[in-house]
């Protein structure tokens, strides 16, 4: 757990497990006025503003050409084809078997870090393994409602995810928000050439719900969702950054029974 003390660790985990596992019916509500890369994007967009004009507030723009270069490739694997996966598999997929399917993530970490050469304790392979046997039987006998298309961008989503969070404690990237912003455009640059080579665009005004669903995602999921990911990222190791994937799916099914 390096530097991240125990004080700090457990609420900023607590918070990114309940606002993540929000968000997947958040991102069902917005969908219905917003297709799924459009909706991403103006995600990117508005957080890469937060991030940039607050960078500029402090006066603290400053990052080295291999910092952002490391940026926007993270935020291209995490922001751009992770959120763009998701969304397009939660057209055909539910909320609460979205967020068990995209618990796949934490598989997808534990073998890029060994692949990468940063071998995991034993506790976290434990963990990993009985997450995503866990994992495995939830879904097994939940799919039969899921389109073959949208466990396919689920799992491309996992896979980028995965891929996105190892990288990025890897590179060890800044913790600025300047650092952020520059990720937030990198998933801009690829949703909007997904959103391009889709053919999306808005052909009616989207319902004041899909917009305060919209509203939410970027200030809790975007900015301070994301922002706690980064600081766990940074400080703790793969495995712990990426364990809300196991408790999101609570979450998510939790509200889904609540809200319908």
């Amino acid at each position: 757990m390096h530097s991240l003390s125990r004080l700090w660790f457990w609420p900023h985990l607590i918070c990114l497990y309940w606002i993540w596992g929000s968000s997947y019916l958040a991102n069902q509500s917005a969908l219905d006025g917003y297709p799924p890369c459009i909706l991403a994007a103006l995600r990117c967009l508005a957080a890469a503003l937060v991030f940039g004009l607050y960078s500029g507030l402090r006066g603290r723009f400053r990052l080295t050409r291999s910092e952002a270069v490391g940026s926007l490739m993270v935020g291209g694997l995490l922001l751009g084809f992770g959120n763009a996966g998701l969304l397009l598999a939660q057209q055909s997929v539910s909320p609460g078997l979205a967020s068990i399917l995209f618990a796949s993530v934490g598989g997808w970490v534990a073998l890029f870090s060994w692949l990468l050469g940063q071998p995991l304790s034993r506790s976290e392979w434990y963990a990993i393994g009985l997450g995503s046997l866990i994992t495995l039987t939830v879904s097994a006998s939940s799919c039969g409602g899921a389109s073959f298309g949208g466990v396919c961008a689920l799992l491309l989503s996992s896979i980028a995810w995965g891929l996105g969070t190892v990288l990025a404690h890897r590179l060890r990237l800044p913790h600025g928000p300047d650092a952020l912003c520059v990720q937030y455009l990198g998933g801009v640059a690829w949703l909007i050439l997904l959103a391009h080579k889709r053919l999306e665009h808005l052909t009616t005004t989207p319902p004041v719900s899909a917009t305060l669903a919209l509203v939410y995602l970027v200030v809790g999921c975007s900015v301070i969702g994301y922002a706690v990911h980064q600081y766990l990222v940074r400080n703790a190791s793969p495995a712990w950054a990426s364990s809300y994937v196991y408790v999101t799916p609570a979450v998510a099914v939790f509200l889904q029974g609540i809200l319908g």
